[in-house]
């Protein structure tokens, strides 16, 4: 199994040093950062580029979905767990395609629920775990797994010795039954390990 990087940001302390101590039960995650300070760490988070970063959500200058806006705009897309101690965020949160959402303080059994969901969505064979759950065909599971990779239509349709119209029709179709609204999405929900 590959190692998780994780990196945590919150602005209690109390709440770092009990996050970090039940990650510490998990040793198939190796944290790379934490940090109290939001404004320090969005730095931090993109020049470690872990695969899983724990966010508080209400913090003072920058809240959590600030932070998550910063990282994606820069076109790094890690795993997020949203960790509060409110629950009035959860379908923002849904929105923002999280992959989980835990309450303050964080219970060791959700903990090990959330790593196991890391672990089953981003580190099994996410390929046709995806193109299974949206059934999609053979030639769709090809062009989205091109997509992901970053390629153009031009080059899809080279690559497949299709034309690129053949493929932007299959690229609507899997935005459709994966129910995104653009090609951005792809690389926001299912993003490449590397």
């Amino acid at each position: 199994m590959k190692e998780i990087k994780a990196f945590l940001l919150d602005d209690d302390p109390d709440a770092l040093l009990r996050l970090e101590y039940l990650l510490g039960k998990h040793p198939e995650v190796r944290i790379t950062g934490s940090e109290t300070d939001p404004q320090q760490a969005v730095h931090q988070i993109k020049s470690k580029r872990p695969d899983l970063l724990f966010l508080d959500v209400e913090m003072p200058v920058k809240g959590g979905f600030e932070i998550l806006d910063s990282i994606r705009q820069e076109n790094f897309c890690p795993a997020i767990v949203l960790v509060t101690g409110y629950n009035n965020y959860a379908i923002k949160a849904i929105k923002e395609s999280v992959l989980d959402y835990l309450l303050k303080p964080v219970d060791p059994d959700e903990l090990s629920l959330t790593i196991k969901k890391y672990i089953a969505n981003y580190q099994l064979n996410t390929d046709s775990i995806i193109c299974q759950a949206a059934d999609l065909t053979e030639r769709e599971a090809e062009i989205f797994d091109r997509l992901r990779e970053g390629k153009t239509s031009r080059e899809i349709a080279q690559a497949l010795s299709i034309s690129k119209n053949t493929v932007d029709t299959h690229r609507r179709r899997i935005l459709k039954k994966l129910g995104l609204r653009s090609t951005t999405e792809i690389h926001l929900k299912y993003p490449l390990l590397k």
